[in-house]
């Protein structure tokens, strides 16, 4: 498990350093440096599996483009590195020989070897990531047996994870997997069905699969009573339920002592609906899955109040990290606050514009008319 992460003079840090817990979530305004985070850990995984002593830029976990956009604009020495502390292996630190125009760079220091070894879960098949522009409905979702049978994988943008519920449906989750109390059998399927309920009511999953073209498609029924509707395409039902699958198939198949990172899992979902997200991250890191989650949404948030609440997960668990940057210039550091949660679920304090628009909003609108 991923334990503390540090970054100097990487993109809009100078020197900052994250502490990271079973469930940690990033939130903060826009172009603050949340991103930045989760690219750092996504650097690691994509330069490992290439060229362990040098890092490269772009390839298909991330494109972060060449030496120049990486440095930090104030950086006052030319040292970009990334240190991360893991549970297994203790502290391992990376630093690049910059290079401007080069979108790889050699590193002049790493660990080791221990990264090779596969004892982390940034390095091994225990690994999903879950960007923030995911797959959308589709008639027909594509398959890979590489990414599924072999890395257990949905997929950057979940396009396999039609195709991995379809495969391992069966399989029982995890015994600390967050088991839906009203779910038919500890089956992923039944898993994701059930959870898939909460998000939108009296939902059913239909999966058909396609030989001859290497696909699977994924229809939805709804259920009301005894009555049950027909069974609907998915380019019918919106998005919402669509982008859902692939975070709930990552999460619920996630065996403990895995790393998920998700960018903006509330996408498409309507409030109630991100609670129980919120919820459901809480429980898997409760069972033992890492989940590094980049988020907007203040009912995601909630939802992780909540099941600290219900004691379903522990305060000690969860990290909160807010990002800003001054106003008074473009190139300066990022500012991070990092409130934390009793047992409870209340947070110590809140930063400013730390998910507090609907209170200023309120102010507002109670306010003298202009």
């Amino acid at each position: 498990m991923i334990e503390r992460i540090e970054l100097q003079n990487f993109k809009c840090f100078n020197r900052q350093v994250l502490d990271i817990g079973p469930l940690t979530l990033l939130a903060g305004l826009n172009g603050s440096g949340k991103s930045s985070v989760l690219q750092s850990l996504l650097l690691l995984r994509q330069s490992q599996s290439t060229s362990p002593d040098r890092w490269t830029l772009n390839g298909e976990l991330t494109r972060l483009g060449t030496g120049a956009d990486i440095l930090f604009a104030q950086a006052p020495d030319e040292t970009i590195a990334l240190r991360v502390k893991f549970s297994e292996i203790g502290a391992c630190e990376w630093v690049a020989r910059y290079e401007r125009s080069a979108d790889v760079l050699t590193l002049v220091s790493t660990p080791p070897g221990e990264p090779a070894s596969g004892r982390e879960p940034l390095f091994s098949d225990s690994f999903n990531y879950l960007a923030a522009e995911r797959i959308g409905p589709r008639l027909l979702n594509e398959t890979s047996d590489e990414s599924v049978e072999l890395r257990r994988n949905v997929g950057i943008h979940g396009e396999f994870a039609v195709h991995y519920l379809s495969r391992y449906g069966d399989e029982a989750v995890s015994s600390q997997a967050p088991v839906h109390s009203r779910a038919t059998s500890t089956r992923l399927f039944d898993q994701v069905e059930a959870w898939m309920s909460e998000i939108s009511p009296g939902v059913r999953v239909n999966l058909t699969t396609h030989p001859r073209t290497d696909a699977v498609s994924i229809g939805f029924q709804f259920v009301q009573g005894k009555d049950v509707s027909n069974i609907y395409r998915a380019t019918n039902v919106g998005f919402g339920l669509s982008y859902s699958v692939s975070l709930l198939v990552a999460v619920l198949a996630a065996r403990p002592g895995s790393l998920i990172l998700v960018e903006n899992p509330e996408a498409h979902v309507h409030p109630q609906g991100q609670v129980v997200i919120g919820q459901l991250l809480a429980e898997a890191a409760a069972g033992g899955v890492q989940i590094i989650a980049e988020t907007h949404s203040d009912h995601i948030l909630n939802g992780v109040r909540v099941a600290v609440f219900e004691r379903r997960c522990t305060a000690e668990a969860i990290r909160l990290h807010f990002f800003s940057r001054d106003i008074e210039g473009l190139s300066s550091a990022a500012r991070v606050d990092s409130p934390r949660i009793d047992d409870r679920g209340r947070l110590d304090f809140r930063p400013s514009g730390f998910f507090d628009q609907w209170d200023k909003s309120l102010e507002t609108l109670l306010g003298p008319q202009p």
